[in-house]
């Protein structure tokens, strides 16, 4: 049958290549089963050590799904990561998500709407 394709969310400061290459143990017995992962970037540069963002938007290594400081308790860009990920659903028709860190948080935003 089809396979049944779910979307991975990788976690802050990573990229969607290293969710894919940590996460070999489990994606070899999914090979084998009938569910494809698909990975997917943050849209955002990392900058919790005080980078500039131009810079950081600039470094495709380390990415975020939305930008934070927990000492302010304020984060920004989540909108953006939803749009885009919305977009990306809707183009892909997934059938799960999976994420991890961050990435776990916004699958769980995603799924409580």
């Amino acid at each position: 049958g089809a396979k049944l394709k779910v979307l991975c969310l990788h976690g802050y400061a990573q990229n969607a290549d290293t969710l894919r290459d940590r996460s070999g143990g489990f994606r070899k017995p999914l090979k084998k089963s009938r569910f494809e992962c698909v990975y997917a970037d943050g849209p955002f540069g990392c900058t919790k050590d005080g980078e500039d963002q131009a810079v950081a938007d600039a470094d495709p290594s380390r990415r975020a799904w939305w930008r934070g400081s927990s000492a302010e308790e304020t984060y920004v860009g989540w909108p953006e990561s939803r749009a885009r990920l919305v977009a990306l659903w809707e183009i892909e028709r997934f059938d799960g998500i999976l994420g991890f860190s961050q990435g776990a948080g916004a699958a769980a935003m995603l799924c409580a709407e």
